[in-house]
Parts: C-alpha cells; sequence; structure tokens
C-alpha cells in the first residue's frame, strides 16, 4: 500500500494516483522529502478516487456547521437569560 506524503492515509487502492482522504498526488515527488502538491488534471475534472474524499470533506464541514449554529444558539440563550437576571435583581 501507498501511504500519502501530504496527509499520511494509505491509498485503498493500490494502483491510486491520488490521496482519497486530501487529493494529494500519491507519485513520488523526488527524493528531498517534501510532500508532492496535487495538480489539478488538465480537463480540470477531479480524479475518481478524489470523489469520496470530497463527499467526506462536505460532510465534515456540514456537521461543523451545526455544530456552529448549535453553539451560537446557546451563547444567545445565555445571553438573554443574563440580561433578564442583572434586570430583575
Amino acid at each position: 500500500m501507498v501511504t500519502c506524503q501530504y496527509c499520511g492515509h494509505e491509498a485503498t487502492q493500490p494502483d491510486a494516483t491520488y490521496c482519497s482522504y486530501c487529493g494529494s498526488s500519491l507519485n513520488q515527488a523526488g527524493s528531498t522529502g517534501a510532500p508532492a502538491v496535487a495538480q489539478a488534471p488538465a480537463s480540470r475534472s477531479m480524479p475518481s478516487q478524489g470523489g469520496a474524499a470530497l463527499t467526506d470533506v462536505a460532510a465534515r464541514y456540514e456537521k461543523a456547521l451545526k455544530r456552529l449554529e448549535q453553539q451560537v444558539t446557546i451563547v444567545l440563550v445565555l445571553a438573554v437569560v443574563t440580561v433578564v437576571l442583572v434586570l430583575v435583581v
């Protein structure tokens, strides 16, 4: 199995060209030890292995947004309760 030099995840397919997690190129980029940076194909379409990674990123993004909305709601409720308590006392 090939391990991504950028994120450290193992490729799920032995002949994969791009990391299915972060989309970086899995081609060995010289002997400098620097991580390979993903290059967009000339057709500007994502590789078939990258679709799962994009779906995963989108799902994590949506989950983070929902969590943020919940936190903002909690802060607003606490602010209103604090104002009411200050005005009552």
